[in-house]
Parts: structure tokens; sequence; C-alpha cells
């Protein structure tokens, strides 16, 4: 977790004492040296599901961070790829690495809360990685009303889930110590983080997904040690 170039256990403690925001503007310079990043290999399995080079009008990546999805989605993309965020320091960070070729699209880096969209049938594509857990059962909805808005008829979001672990799993338990972890904290500090896990497990996700409109398919898009993991490919009727 502690990578020799990334942010130390008190820097990640201190992080943790502030409000959201401001907790990943101060380790967003060396984000992507933390497990909190999209692996590349997640990113690379997942491209050619949602499309071939310059096949995809306009995308958005929802949480964008430090913009390692934008870098997986820029070469599929033809003419608009924008990034939102909550954290104006990861926003500050996919801006320089994407800030190279950009092969006639148009880049746009948005501060904001995801909860908050206000895009109306601008998108083929929106994707979600590794903010999932930001997006509490409390909030699935406005979030999903949201993303439908965002999209165009027949557009998709994708994003990565898994099948709810069995109780005597390590995984399991991983996410339960990681949910009370965050709800001892909330308890003491203002404002609350929005965050757990296991509140967006198949197949809860999908039946909330097609409520609000989408044809849903789920994707066994990874292998070896990452095959419990699923991709949610959810098309806008």
């Amino acid at each position: 977790m502690f990578h020799r170039h990334g942010k130390t256990f008190f820097e990640f403690f201190k992080a943790f004492l502030l409000p959201c925001d401001k907790a990943y503007d101060l380790i967003a310079s060396k984000f992507n040296y933390t497990p909190f990043r999209t692996p590349d290999l997640i990113l690379s399995s997942i491209a050619p599901h949602i499309g071939e080079t310059e096949t995809i009008g306009a995308a958005l990546d929802i949480c964008c961070g430090t913009g390692a999805g934008m870098q997986m989605l820029r070469p599929l993309c033809r003419d608009r790829l924008v990034g939102i965020d909550i954290s104006q320091g990861l926003l500050d960070i996919a801006r320089k690495q994407n800030s190279d070729k950009t092969n006639g699209v148009s880049l746009e880096y948005i501060h904001g809360n995801a909860l908050e969209m206000t895009f109306d049938s601008e998108f083929d594509v929106a994707v979600c990685f590794g903010a999932m857990s930001h997006v509490t059962t409390k909030y699935q909805d406005k979030f999903l009303r949201a993303v439908a808005r965002a999209l165009r008829p027949g557009g998709r979001f994708l994003f990565v889930s898994y099948y709810r672990p069995k109780i005597w799993s390590l995984r399991y338990w991983y996410y339960r110590i990681f949910n009370m972890f965050f709800f001892l904290r909330n308890l003491f500090l203002r404002p609350p983080w929005i965050v757990g896990k296991l509140h967006y497990c198949l197949p809860r996700i999908k039946n909330l997904l097609e409520y609000h409109g989408f044809e849903v398919q789920i994707i066994d898009a990874f292998e070896g040690d990452l095959a419990w993991a699923k991709l949610v490919s959810a098309r806008k009727k």
C-alpha cells in the first residue's frame, strides 16, 4: 500500500481526518502510487468492451481522479472526452497527464460532485472506475438518474462490480472492516465521508439499473486473481 514514491502512513492518516475533497487534494501529487488508482490491467481488460479506436463520439469519466480512465478512453473517442471529479488536485494531475497529443479530441476537466451532474443527453459512454464505493445506498437513485440523463439513447454506463462475497471469505471481512473504519470516523468528524463497500454488489445494482431504464449485461472481462470482478455494461433504452 505504501509505495516508496507514494505517501507515508502519517500522510494518509492526515488525509483521513480531512473532508473527502481536501483529502484527495492532499494525496493528489502521489495518487498514482497509491492502491486507489485503477490498475492498468483492469483498464486494458475493459477497453475492448467499450469500443475500437475512434468509435465513440463523446465519453464521460465520472470521478476521473488523475485521469487513468481518460487515458484509456481517449483513443476510443472521436470528438469529446470529459472528466469530472470532486478534487481539484486530482483534476490538475489528470490535465497534466493528458496534455500531450489529443488526436483532435476535446478534453474537458470539470470540478464538481458526481451526484450533482447536470449533463443532458451529451454522451455515448459513461464510466466510473474505482469510485462506486463513494455512491452509497442512500445516493444510488440520485446518481443513476444523473447518469441516465447524461447519456444519449443507446448510450452505455460501464463500471466494475462483484457478487456479494461469502461471509466466510477474507474479502467479505476486508469490506466489513473498511466500512466500520469509516463509520467510526464519521461519528466524530464532519463533514462525513460518503464511502463504503458491499452496497453496489450484484445482483442488487443490476436490478436498480433496470429500474432506471437500463438494459444490463454482466461481462466476465477479467481472469486469474481478478476473476471475481465483473464488468457491468448498462445501455440506456
